[in-house]
């Protein structure tokens, strides 16, 4: 069944009614001011850096009866005391074991305490009200306990915080050095037949090495129309 995508919303974590955020765009920019103690220095300045997140899942809860979960991610900020969504991924269609594409692109303010929570739902309706869809787990944490590390794999947990089955979730982190983008024009031709009773469903994707040396995966493109043809793409890489 084809899902709907979700849009970014801005929405507190109460599931109250849903507004647009778009964030700003992100560069090296010298941050005034007396720096707060624990701040890590980038040379002689304390500074701020686009930093790209990737989210992958293992082992989800599985909420669907004939199927498995569809699941998508939402990363909220704190803001005052209040979680703020900031974004979302596209939805893993039955999936338990997801490796989102999208990307959570942020402003690292080394001397800064940033908390991140990352909430996983299972996408039963066309509804982006987050308490239409099934909750799968969540996990917080500091931004820069994730860029410290690189890449951390940290246990799922239920609003009980209560283990959510054996749900894990991976978060790698990434500088952004530059806004340079890359477009690509690809056509595949005599496509070898997959399906037993039609056509393959052919789509791409598109890996680069993270720090730790192993293939992460930066985008997927459609899925293209049934064809044992000609299957073409446009895809605008960063």
């Amino acid at each position: 069944m084809s899902l709907p995508s979700l849009t970014p919303t801005s929405i507190p974590l109460d599931c109250q009614e849903l507004l647009p955020l778009v964030p700003s765009p992100m560069a090296y920019i010298p941050s005034g001011g007396a720096p707060a103690a624990g701040a890590a220095p980038m040379g002689s300045q304390y500074c701020v850096c686009k930093v790209e997140l990737s989210v992958s899942g293992q082992n989800l809860l599985d909420r669907d009866v004939t199927s498995k979960s569809d699941p998508f991610c939402v990363l909220f900020t704190e803001n005052d005391g209040r979680w703020i969504e900031y974004d979302r991924t596209e939805t893993a269609v039955n999936n338990l074991n997801p490796a989102f594409s999208k990307k959570f692109v942020l402003d690292y303010h080394f001397e800064e305490v940033q908390k991140l929570k990352f909430a996983l739902f299972d996408q039963d309706k066309s509804s982006t009200q987050l308490e239409e869809h099934d909750f799968l787990g969540q996990f917080s944490c500091s931004l820069g306990t994730i860029v410290s590390s690189k890449k951390i794999t940290r246990p799922l947990l239920l609003m009980n915080d209560k283990p959510a089955g054996k749900g894990l979730i991976t978060i790698a982190a990434q500088e952004l050095s530059d806004n340079q983008v890359i477009t690509l024009s690809l056509a595949g031709r005599k496509l070898d037949k997959k399906d037993l009773f039609g056509k393959s469903d052919p789509f791409l994707e598109f890996y680069k090495p993270g720090d730790d040396g192993k293939w992460m995966l930066v985008h997927r493109t459609e899925v293209g129309a049934r064809s044992s043809g000609v299957s073409k793409a446009v895809v605008q890489l960063p």
